[in-house]
């Protein structure tokens, strides 16, 4: 996760630093939702979008089979069933512009419950400089 940025790694949520937007004297860190393929959460939710859904599903395919991977149509599938997952819970993009809805600063005493990555490993070291684990 922590090099999305860098190498292009999908992640279900993005993290960047920019000026805070209430306080531009300052920055802060941000969370925000990710983990879609397709332009926006409508494509995987509304009926007009199925041919466009169905491409997507057929690119992801063929990708598969082209690097080799088992399954590919039921994998490809999967993935899009996934992301379909993901899009019934995004916001809309009329959501995602609403700063009052947007704007939850915190310290970062509510992230230390989740310190640590799905295999159990944490995500930086203390004391000193931030390591991202591989």
């Amino acid at each position: 996760m922590g090099r999305n940025n860098s190498d292009f790694h999908a992640t279900t949520f993005v993290l960047g630093i920019d000026v805070d937007l209430k306080d531009v004297s300052r920055y802060a860190l941000y969370a925000n939702q990710g983990g879609l393929g397709l332009p926006d959460r409508d494509y995987y939710l509304q009926a007009s979008f199925a041919a466009q859904k169905a491409a997507y599903q057929g690119y992801i395919e063929k990708l598969l089979a082209l690097i080799g991977w088992p399954e590919p149509k039921a994998n490809a599938a999967a993935v899009v069933a996934f992301e379909t997952r993901i899009a019934e819970g995004s916001w809309t993009k009329a959501q995602q512009r609403e700063i009052e809805k947007v704007y939850n600063p915190s310290q970062l005493a509510p992230w230390e419950i989740s310190r640590r990555d799905s295999r159990g490993k944490p995500f930086y070291e203390e004391p000193g400089p931030t390591r991202w684990t591989a």
